[in-house]
C-alpha cells in the first residue's frame, strides 16, 4: 500500500509540473507589510531627527500610519 501511494504522489506531482516546488517564500503584499514595520522602526529608532523636520505630532502620526498599514498588508 505504501508503495501504491508512492507511485500516486509522484504521478501527481508529474502532473503540476513541478509547481509544488515553484512557490515563492513570501508573496510581494506580505513583504511589503514588513518593509512598513521597517520604516516605523527606522523612524522611532532615528526620533529626534524625525520630530525635528516633522514635527513631535508628525512623527507620531507617520509611525501610527506605518503600523497600521504593515498589519493590513500582513494580514491579506
Amino acid at each position: 500500500m505504501m508503495r501504491v501511494n508512492a507511485l500516486d504522489d509522484i504521478g501527481q506531482q508529474c502532473n503540476l509540473s513541478g509547481l509544488v516546488f515553484k512557490r515563492k517564500p513570501m508573496d510581494p503584499v506580505k513583504l511589503k507589510g514588513l518593509a512598513y514595520f521597517g520604516l516605523a522602526g527606522a523612524s522611532y529608532a532615528y526620533w529626534p531627527y524625525m520630530a525635528m523636520y516633522l514635527g513631535q505630532s508628525g512623527t507620531t502620526l507617520a509611525i501610527t500610519a506605518a503600523c497600521l498599514a504593515g498589519m493590513s498588508n500582513l494580514g491579506v
